[in-house]
Parts: C-alpha cells; structure tokens; sequence
C-alpha cells in the first residue's frame, strides 16, 4: 500500500498539535477519548473544552487496568457503537495529560 511512497514522519507532540488544530473538531460529538485514568479524563476535557473543542462524559472513557493475558474490550466496543452520535476521531491518550504533553514539547 505504501511502496515507493514518501511518507513524512511527525514527532508525537508535533502530531497532537497539528491534530488539536483541526476544524472539524469544533463540531459537537465528532471527538472520543480513552483515557488512561480520572486525572487525565478531567484535565483533558477541559484542556479540550478550553481550545474549543467540545467534549463531554458521553465521549470519555476511563479504561480499566487489564490483566496482560486477558485484554478485552467488550465495554469499550459496547459505548462506542451505541453512541448516539457516532464519533470521527477515537484518540487513545496515554501516561501523560494531552496538556502537560503539549507544554513540555513546545
């Protein structure tokens, strides 16, 4: 699918940045986020809300610690399919606050 192709590579920081720039995330419902725990759920919405980029409970989601030999997302699968509105950008947020990643990366 991509031989002979260019493709420019983008730090993480760099990525996010760009992405949080995008017009269509100023639309209602178009954004979920799974969340590594309730610390980074909270600062992310408001980060988000704060760049305009409505976000509410229904589109988080604080996922579980998994047993490594029995991951499953049943739950996850469940919320996202019977999403009301179904989302275009599904991001998986890890370790850090979407913020604090941005602030030490700029």
């Amino acid at each position: 699918m991509f031989f002979n192709k260019s493709i420019q590579k983008l730090s993480g920081a760099k990525f996010i940045k760009e992405f949080l720039k995008e017009k269509d995330l100023k639309q209602q419902d178009v954004l979920f986020t799974i969340e590594p725990n309730t610390k980074e759920y909270e600062l992310n919405r408001k980060y988000l809300n704060s760049l305009g980029i409505s976000i509410t409970a229904i589109n988080q989601y604080v996922a579980p610690f998994y047993d490594k030999d029995d991951i499953r997302y049943e739950k996850l699968i469940q919320i996202l399919e019977n999403l009301e509105v179904k989302t275009k950008f599904n991001v998986l947020t890890y370790c850090k606050e979407i913020y604090n990643f941005l602030e030490v990366k700029k």
